[in-house]
C-alpha cells in the first residue's frame, strides 16, 4: 500500500517516507545547527537561525527543538507535501524552492508536530480507524492554530514574512482569514486559535485527502503486525490534553459535528 504524503504533517505518526533513505547527508543537518560544508546545510543554518529568532517568546517550542534534537533535510522529492517529521528517523524535511516565509512557517509546523509527539498525544493504532483519523484531524488543527497564532505575533513585531506565507498558501488562506476576523472581533488569542481550530474541518478537499492518508497508514501498520481489528474510541480529554498554546494558555478547540463525513 503506497504511503499519501500531505502537506505537512507528521508523517502519521510512525511511519517512513517511501524516498527517506534517499536524502543525502549533504542536505541534511544535525543538532546543534551549526556545522554547513554544503550549500544546502547553510540554507538550513540560516533557517535555524530565523526559527530561534522567531520563537524566542515561545520557550516551550525551542525547549522540543533542542531536547529532541531532530536532523533538519532538504529535499526535491517533495510534491504536494511542504515538509514533514519523521518519528522513525527523528528528522524534519523541508521541501526545496520554498520562500524564507513558507519554510519558516513549515518549520514551526512540524515542531509543533515534535512537541506533540514528544508530549504523547499521538493516537495510538488500538484506536478504532475512524477515531485515530479523528485524532489525526485534531494534530493537523491544533499544528495550524499555533502556527498562526506564532505568525500572528511576529507580524505585531514587525516581521509579516510567516504570516504572508500562511495567509497565501492555499491549505492555509482560509485559516488564516478565519484567524483574522477573530481577532479583529475579539482581540482574544485563544478566542483566534479555536476559530482556526474550527476552521481547518471546513474544507472537504482538506479532510479528504488527511483521511485516505491516514487510513491508508493505519491500514499498513495493521497488516504489518497481523493485527486484530480494534474498536477503541479516541479517549474523551484527548482534545483538551492537546489544545495548548505554546506560551502555556489553552484554547478551546472543538471537533467539527460531522467532521468523517466524506
Amino acid at each position: 500500500m503506497k504511503r499519501v504524503l500531505l502537506p505537512s504533517i507528521l508523517l502519521l505518526i510512525f511511519g517512513s517516507a517511501p524516498h527517506a533513505a534517499a536524502t543525502a547527508l549533504a542536505r541534511c543537518i544535525a543538532a546543534p545547527y551549526q556545522s554547513a560544508a554544503t550549500s544546502d546545510q547553510r540554507r538550513l543554518v540560516k533557517e535555524v537561525t530565523a526559527l530561534r529568532a522567531a520563537l524566542r517568546d515561545f520557550p516551550a517550542l525551542l525547549a522540543v527543538l533542542d531536547s529532541r534534537r531532530p536532523a533538519l533535510c532538504l529535499s526535491e522529492s517533495l510534491i504536494e507535501a511542504r515538509a514533514y517529521y519523521e518519528p522513525e528517523t527523528n528528522r524534519i524535511v523541508l521541501a526545496s524552492g520554498m520562500g524564507a516565509g513558507l519554510t519558516l512557517a513549515m518549520l514551526v509546523h512540524e515542531l509543533h508536530h515534535l512537541y506533540q509527539f514528544d508530549g504523547g498525544f499521538c493516537p495510538s493504532d488500538s484506536l478504532a480507524m475512524k477515531d485515530f483519523a479523528r485524532g489525526v484531524f485534531a494534530m493537523e488543527a491544533d499544528a495550524n492554530a499555533v502556527s498562526l497564532m506564532v505568525a500572528w505575533h511576529l507580524r505585531s513585531g514587525g516581521e509579516s514574512r510567516m504570516w504572508s506565507a500562511l495567509e497565501t498558501w492555499p491549505m492555509t488562506a482560509d485559516i488564516a482569514a478565519r484567524f483574522v476576523r477573530s481577532m479583529t472581533a475579539t482581540g482574544d488569542v485563544p478566542a483566534a486559535a479555536a476559530a482556526a481550530f474550527d476552521q481547518w474541518y471546513a474544507s472537504d478537499i482538506r479532510r479528504e485527502k488527511y483521511y485516505v492518508a491516514a487510513c491508508s497508514d493505519y491500514l499498513e501498520r495493521s497488516d504489518r503486525a497481523h493485527a486484530l481489528p480494534s474498536y477503541r474510541p479516541l479517549p474523551a480529554d484527548f482534545l483538551s490534553r492537546l489544545c495548548l498554546l505554546p506560551d502555556g494558555r489553552t484554547y478551546p478547540c472543538i471537533e467539527a459535528e460531522g467532521a468523517l463525513e466524506r
